[in-house]
């Protein structure tokens, strides 16, 4: 079953949730996934500032620049997409 076949499921079948339990989850899975890219984001440019011949200390300031530009465009990204999700989610009645 899909997202979609459950939120438009109209049995009567009632599913119990620990809201407490569920929260933490996906806070260690957001978390677990941004070092995952972060260090995925950071070995691609590694590997182009070494191809290019750029040395570490001029890596260290490259890698910030570029992480702070992702981090923005991620957040505006995320931003639009959480609110879509959002809206999906609540039982809106029209």
């Amino acid at each position: 079953m899909d997202i979609d076949e459950f939120m438009n499921n109209k049995s009567e079948t009632k599913y119990e949730v620990n809201i407490g339990n569920a929260l933490l989850r996906i806070l260690e899975i957001s978390n677990r996934n941004q070092v995952f890219i972060q260090n995925i984001f950071e070995r691609q440019l590694e590997i182009k500032s070494l191809l290019k011949g750029k040395t570490e200390s001029d890596f260290d300031e490259y890698f910030r620049d570029k992480v702070f530009e992702m981090e923005k465009d991620i957040y505006e990204i995320s931003k639009t997409d959480y609110h879509k999700l959002l809206y999906q989610v609540l039982d809106t009645k029209e």
